[in-house]
């Protein structure tokens, strides 16, 4: 009786980390689509190298 009780809360645990964590990937997904104009993150003057001043520069005479 106490086995199957036992394994009853682990599957509903595996269950439930598994919903939170789904829900948890969409919520972080949706966060990382508001940096991708960030010019101290992103490459905008395409030389390979994100976020110096001249991706700075660029973005806010061309970009912003």
């Amino acid at each position: 009786m106490f086995l199957g009780a036992g394994c009853f809360i682990v599957i509903l645990l595996l269950i439930g980390f598994g919903i939170f964590g789904i829900i948890g990937a969409l919520i972080e997904g949706g966060d990382a689509e508001e940096y991708n104009n960030n010019p101290y993150t992103e490459d905008f003057d395409g030389d390979g190298i994100g976020g110096d001043k001249d991706d700075h520069d660029y973005y806010h005479k061309n970009v912003k």
